[in-house]
Formats: structure tokens, C-alpha cells, sequence
């Protein structure tokens, strides 16, 4: 719960970095098997502006970078990158002039990347394939990350059912990327997905859920897993649901997935990660009518019946209606961040929740904790702006 440093803006992180001041969509990366932080952040919907630390420590030097990213003088839009064996890949939504779109991923060599050296980097298109998402590798701490191999990239036909695996082989040599297939969601989980709707929250005006791109595309074990928002009915009418999924890319099929919702509570804006036994931890905001919007933590042991999460548990309670800068529905996240830490088994989730502030902006703050999968039992510790706080909760 220590503040170590800042809080650094990103356009005074990246000053000097060309067309790196006016910035969006950030992310951050923790590179297991380097030991190397990498935050990467869109430049002005013009440019994809990257750094990584010069070595283990991130309050030391970093090296920077900016590229131009929008081909076709394109407006690049929400870059989400992950790590890979040989590159940092990132993937971008890039909307042409006169409506068209292009799904776009980049590669950048990650060992000129970490020596601060003159950087390299391929880009293939994804076509009409949307939020190309690049798996991020996790399993140094038990000796699951792979050496070598292709990298692979989740995309979505933007029909809230099929999702796409792209295999990207050798991008610095032969440079092979091929779609390999399409992944019904709708037809495994017997969910036909809907739009995402509106959201209600107690004596406030609606927020957004955004729509159902896929948010996610964590590696574990040779396993894709990712997770969205969508709408769907579980008996009390429509509401926002989650829905998660473990991938196979090799065949590439679905080895699992899921929906979990109730009536009258919406689910929006989830991210997940995976430990070192195959265990899933999933974070998410929740609100309904009679609720503020507020941070839960579930998800669901390797064990766990098919399709299943374990009951869900509140990381952080809503403390007021939410009201923004902006008209009604009022924008709310884009995403949230789970992550697990490097000993494989240390789970870290990053949530929004309508806060009592004195700003006149908007009434948010961002909590972040904690948790691990001992036999029953979650133990969470959580801090919010250097406030230490802790506690704990049973599952079935």
C-alpha cells in the first residue's frame, strides 16, 4: 500500500517522444521472463508510443519509443498489447476515412526493445477482424513459459458470438500470420449474446457498458482464456452479463467457457487472469437499481464444474450515485486490469467504483487488491491511495 513514486503523467513520462502528449488508452506489462516493465499508451490516435525499463527496476531508467501506428490515415484506437517469446505484440482498431475499418497488429522486437537499441517492428492487417487482442505469456514461476513457438491473437467478427485465432510465426524471419479459425461462443455456452445495455445504478442516472469486444487474451499453459461484457436474460429480464472462455489455439476449439449473470444486477467491464494451478480469478463492476457501482472479485478453480464460477465477493463497496462531466448514459471505464503476480499464484485486480470526492469531473476512485486460492478460503488485502485496508471472505 506504499506510494514508491509519482503519480507521473503519461505525456510527462513520454516527453520528448514525438506526437507521445496527447494520450489514451494506457497498458502496462510485466515481462516474467525478463524481469522488464513495458507501458505502451496511444499517441493522439496517430502514434503507438512504448517504453521498457533498461533493466528489473521500474523507478529506473527507461527507454522510449514512438511509432506511427494509423496506416491509411486511419484514427488508432484502443491498443492492447501482451508479451510474447521474441516481441511485444500489440493490436489496435483503426477506423478509415469515409467509415471503413481495419484491425491492425504490431510486433516489436523485444530485445532491441529492452537494450534501448534502433527498434524493429512488423504490422499485418486483421481486415474487418476487430480488437485484435495479443496473448499475453504468463508461467515462469512454474516453468510453463514457452521458449518457442508462435504467438497468437484473439480478434471478433464484432457479432458478440465468433472470435478469431490468428498464429503469428517468426515476425522478424518468415514472417507467417494466417487466421486459423472462427470460435462460436453463442453455440458452446448455449447464451445467445446480446448487445450490451445501459446500466442502472441507485439514485443515479444510467452508466455505459460499452459493447462486447473481447477484453482479455491471458497464456497459461498453452491456453487462451478471455472474457467480455454481453447482455442476456437469466430470468428477471435483460441484463449485463460476463462471459469467459478457455481456448485451445492450436486446433484452435473451446475447451470451456461460461456466463454467469442474475436478475436485476448488470456485470460489466471484466478482466481475468489465471495462476499456476489452471485456477481463474475474474474482476468486474456491478450495480443495479438499488445498488452504487461497486468492485467484485470471482472465478472458478481448475476442479470446478464446466462453465461454473464460484460465488462472487465484494472487493470494494459503491459509496454514492455516479455522475460525470458527460451526458447521460455516463461513460464508465473501457476496462479494468487483473493480473497475477510473478509468483505464479498471487492474484491483482485494479477495479472502478463510484466514490464521494469533492471534484466537480466525475465521482469515481479505483481500488486495487489482492488474493489468492488457498483450499476454501480468499484472503484479500486492498489499498486505495495509500490508505491500507484488509480482509477476508470464504467461498464455497
Amino acid at each position: 500500500g506504499s506510494l514508491l513514486a509519482g503519480p507521473v503523467t503519461l505525456s510527462s513520462f513520454f516527453a520528448g517522444t514525438p506526437n507521445c502528449s496527447e494520450v489514451f488508452d494506457p497498458n502496462v506489462l510485466y515481462d516474467e521472463s525478463a524481469d522488464r516493465f513495458v507501458v505502451g499508451v496511444d499517441g493522439g490516435s496517430t502514434d503507438y508510443c512504448v517504453a521498457a525499463t533498461a533493466g528489473a527496476n521500474p523507478l529506473g531508467t527507461w527507454y522510449g519509443y514512438g511509432f506511427v501506428a494509423n496506416f491509411g490515415d486511419a484514427f488508432f484506437d484502443y491498443p492492447h498489447a501482451g508479451v510474447g517469446v521474441e516481441a511485444i505484440f500489440m493490436g489496435s482498431n483503426n477506423y478509415l476515412p469515409g467509415g471503413a475499418f481495419e484491425g491492425r497488429v504490431f510486433a516489436m522486437n523485444k530485445a532491441q526493445l529492452y537494450a534501448g537499441s534502433t527498434l524493429t517492428i512488423v504490422t499485418h492487417s486483421t481486415g474487418g477482424n476487430s480488437t485484435p487482442q495479443p496473448a499475453n505469456l504468463h508461467g515462469v514461476s512454474n516453468g510453463s513459459f514457452p521458449g518457442t513457438g508462435p504467438h497468437y491473437i484473439m480478434t471478433e467478427v464484432f457479432d458478440g458470438a465468433n472470435h478469431s485465432v490468428w498464429r503469428w510465426t517468426d515476425p522478424f524471419g518468415t514472417d507467417d500470420f494466417v487466421n486459423r479459425g472462427d470460435l462460436d461462443l453463442n453455440a458452446f455456452t448455449g447464451v445467445t449474446a446480446g448487445f450490451p445495455v445501459d446500466v442502472p445504478q441507485s439514485g443515479g442516472l444510467n452508466l455505459q457498458a460499452n459493447d462486447w469486444r473481447g477484453l482479455d487474451n491471458e497464456y497459461r499453459d498453452g491456453f487462451l482464456w478471455l472474457t467480455g461484457t454481453i447482455s442476456c436474460d437469466p430470468g428477471g429480464g435483460t441484463v449485463n452479463c460476463i462471459r469467459w472462455a478457455k481456448i485451445d489455439p492450436t486446433v484452435p476449439s473451446i475447451v470451456d467457457a461460461g456466463v454467469f449473470a442474475s436478475s436485476g444486477e448488470h456485470r460489466f467491464f471484466p478482466d481475468l487472469a489465471v495462476n499456476d494451478s489452471g485456477d481463474m480469478a475474474i474482476g468486474y463492476t456491478k450495480s443495479s437499481a438499488s445498488s452504487f457501482p461497486s468492485v467484485y472479485v470471482s472465478g472458478r478453480k481448475s476442479g470446478d464444474a464446466a462453465g461454473t464460477v464460484q460465488t462472487e465477493i465484494l472487493m470494494k463497496a459503491g459509496e454514492k450515485a455516479y455522475s460525470g462531466f458527460d451526458s447521460a448514459p455516463h461513460r464508465w471505464g473501457d476496462y479494468t486490469g487483473m493480473t497475477i503476480d510473478p509468483d505464479g499464484r498471487t492474484f491483482w485486480y485494479l477495479g472502478e467504483y463510484s466514490k464521494i470526492t469533492t471534484s466537480t469531473f466525475a465521482d469515481w476512485g479505483t481500488y486495487i487488491g489482492s488474493f489468492t486460492y488457498p483450499d476454501t478460503t480468499i484472503f484479500t488485502d486492498g489499498f486505495e491511495s495509500g490508505d491500507a485496508s484488509a480482509w477476508s471472505a470464504t467461498v464455497p
